[in-house]
């Protein structure tokens, strides 16, 4: 596994965004239907996995869906960090939460 700072790897992923078109500056109102559409196309990206998985449509399909909703994520996060509505570290947050996930009960008490 190569290792690789997630916060630079949002920050990439956010920058080519940006430069292909895909996010706008926009005043504050318009600023939150673009980023609760961009929330909405990461469950786009998790109906496709789904699909790819369903349809059995192999190994390679679905490490591409993967792929798209991590993509979705941290892009969005970037914007969340560039437009200030997010102030931290991505990854510090991610391993305090496996860390406490670690320490819940099986099935975190639900059926599923």
């Amino acid at each position: 596994m190569s290792n690789f700072d997630l916060e630079e790897l949002s920050f990439q992923i956010h920058n080519n965004s940006v430069s292909k078109g895909f996010w706008s500056d926009k005043d504050d109102e318009d600023r939150v239907n673009q980023i609760l559409a961009k929330m909405m196309l990461v469950d786009t990206e998790v109906s496709e996995l789904a699909e790819a998985y369903v349809k059995s449509s192999g190994s390679e399909a679905i490490l591409k869906e993967f792929s798209d909703i991590i993509i979705r994520v941290l892009d969005l996060y970037a914007a969340m960090i560039r437009y200030k509505i997010v102030d931290g570290v991505l990854s510090k947050s991610l391993i305090e939460k496996i860390e406490y996930n670690k320490t819940r009960p099986p099935k975190h008490n639900r059926l599923m």
